[in-house]
């Protein structure tokens, strides 16, 4: 809706992402990511602009994601990850940014594989280990509503080759419908869950 913009909307009733595929990495010697000249070719030694999106209320319908790849590899943190998803659907009711307040009415996932695989890494620097956090003091007033969770064949490897650890996940079928979702106690109600065909292994 191109004239909603005139009144600091932004109403989107599709959209849709088919058929993408990123490789990340940063492989021993580089130390830096494959996408580092992205960053640099944006980068600006000038203040940073102001924030001019306040005020822009957002409408969001349905959005789907089909045939993602994605590859990441990093020796400095030793970690590799092959992922696959197949079909990710939903539609969102409400998409409040001002007030935080977001209701979706369904997540429908299918055919996910994810291979991860944790080797030894390698460290130059102590300190670039290091992660700091930072978190706010106030309360997290953000309202979640969900009506529905539907996954179908997910399936998830893990190996460790440090500390010799090989598990995985095959879910044939999940379906759940919140009733509640608390997250400032991370306390969720479900109306019912259903977990069929599915295996664990470790």
């Amino acid at each position: 809706a191109m004239f909603a913009l005139l009144h600091h909307e932004v109403s989107v009733s599709y959209a849709s992402l088919d058929g993408a595929f990123a490789n990340i990495y940063r492989i021993h010697p580089d130390t830096n990511f494959n996408y580092q000249y992205i960053v640099n070719a944006f980068a600006s030694p000038s203040a940073a602009p102001s924030d001019t999106s306040g005020g822009m209320k957002f409408n969001l319908d349905k959005i789907v994601f089909k045939n993602i790849r994605t590859i990441f590899r990093d020796d400095y943190s030793g970690n590799e990850v092959h992922f696959y998803l197949g079909s990710f659907e939903t539609r969102i009711k409400n998409f409040d940014l001002k007030n935080t307040d977001y209701y979706i009415k369904n997540i429908d996932v299918q055919n996910i594989s994810a291979n991860i695989r944790q080797y030894k890494p390698f460290i130059l620097n102590p300190l670039d280990t290091i992660i700091k956090v930072q978190t706010k003091s106030s309360e997290n007033n953000m309202k979640l509503r969900l009506d529905e969770v539907n996954f179908k064949k997910i399936n998830f490897d893990y190996k460790n080759e440090v500390s010799g650890i090989n598990a995985g996940i095959n879910i044939g079928e999940l379906i759940t419908h919140p009733q509640s979702i608390n997250l400032q106690t991370l306390a969720i109600d479900l109306h019912d869950f259903q977990f069929n065909n599915s295996s664990t292994v470790i």
